[in-house]
């Protein structure tokens, strides 16, 4: 066992912040948490915290850390299979580099686990896959092999096969494709090819949808009631202006990236006010990185920055943590700091946004690998 005490602890669940707290360490799980005056007398190793801050790991959900690998250019590209524009086939596991230095720098800044999948090349461009950043196997980092299906709309899978005068070139043709892949795969489920669209009809698997413009971000609405999605809208630069209809719909938003120029039409309205204003009308959002958009280890500082627009640091901190968690669908073990969770844990010496805060421990499964 391991024993934390002496920690202001920000648990991310109902509990909120303990200040002068305690966590309790059983192998690869967190046992207990709360005040010093209720600490247990286990036997245990000791970390005495002395006002420090615990937080649960921090969660990137949605990024493409080792599929375009850094300082590579085609060799280490695997991001994209844009030879066909329907792959719900494809895994992101056999694409991705975990070997790559991005993952240790994700690492370095507290991010335990990210949500790592394909390009947003092809209309249908496979699945996701949810990993540990700490390792060197990637089968051995899995915490969900199969975590989420990917769809693209808009500008991105238009250009890439609209130059070639391939199918689509227009926004009916992109939601067109999805419809008629969710179709074939309803009336063909032992197709190898449609066997993860399966899991998405079944709504046992979730999709992400790539919008950034507001009339796309609304053909994820339209799709998921007709086909009955379990899903969440990643990016969604234009959310502000259909706050209230996505509110309505309980649409679960993955933001970002924030630290990047405005290479496109769809993302000219990109604000960091963004986020806190949709968390002001009541709406789940979490932050991403989008690596290699925006670098996977700006992930907190972009937390940060929400502090800016006048959100709590709490608050902020739930964006990468428990939001994260929850939009990925591995809350149930991931995203806060529960007893029966699992312990993902960094210690922090200062408050746990601030930029002259430094990072001094990390907990992966209970182990101290930090």
């Amino acid at each position: 066992m391991i024993l934390i005490k002496n920690a202001n602890v920000y648990t991310m669940d109902k509990q909120g912040l303990i200040e002068n707290g305690y966590v309790l360490i059983d192998g690869d799980k967190i046992s207990s948490v709360g005040s010093m005056k209720d600490v247990p007398n286990v036997e245990a190793e000791v970390i005495d915290a002395d006002g420090k801050s615990v937080t649960p790991g921090f969660i990137d959900a949605h990024c493409h850390l080792g599929m375009w690998e850094d300082s590579l250019a085609f060799e280490g590209d695997d991001g994209n299979e844009s030879t066909s524009a329907v792959t719900p086939y494809l895994r992101a596991i056999d694409g991705m580099n975990v070997s790559d230095v991005t993952f240790a720098e994700s690492l370095a800044v507290g991010v335990t686990t990210a949500c790592i999948g394909p390009g947003s090349a092809n209309p249908v461009a496979g699945v996701f896959s949810t990993l540990h950043t700490y390792g060197n196997i990637a089968d051995e980092m899995l915490i969900t092999p199969v975590a989420a299906m990917k769809f693209s709309l808009g500008e991105n899978p238009k250009l890439v096969h609209g130059k070639k005068g391939k199918e689509p070139v227009t926004r009916m043709g992109i939601a067109a494709m999805i419809r008629e892949a969710l179709y074939n795969a309803k009336t063909n489920k032992k197709d190898f090819r449609n066997a993860n669209l399966k899991e998405v009809l079944d709504a046992k698997l979730l999709s992400k949808f790539h919008a950034h413009r507001a009339d796309d971000i609304c053909t994820p609405v339209r799709i998921g009631k007709e086909f009955n999605l379990n899903y969440s809208i990643e990016h969604a630069t234009d959310a502000l202006a259909v706050a209230d209809y996505l509110k309505e719909n309980d649409v679960p938003l993955n933001i970002g990236p924030l630290f990047t120029d405005r290479s496109k039409p769809e993302m000219k309205s990109l604000s960091f006010d963004t986020p806190a204003k949709l968390l002001e009308k009541g709406l789940r959002v979490a932050l991403i990185s989008d690596h290699p958009a925006s670098n996977g280890n700006l992930l907190p500082l972009t937390a940060s920055y929400l502090m800016r627009s006048g959100i709590s640091e709490y608050t902020a901190l739930e964006t990468i943590t428990i939001n994260a968690a929850e939009n990925i669908i591995i809350d149930d073990l991931y995203g806060s700091i529960t007893p029966g969770k699992k312990a993902d844990i960094l210690l922090i010496n200062g408050t746990p946004l601030a930029l002259m805060s430094k990072l001094e421990q990390i907990f992966v499964n209970g182990r101290k690998i930090m």
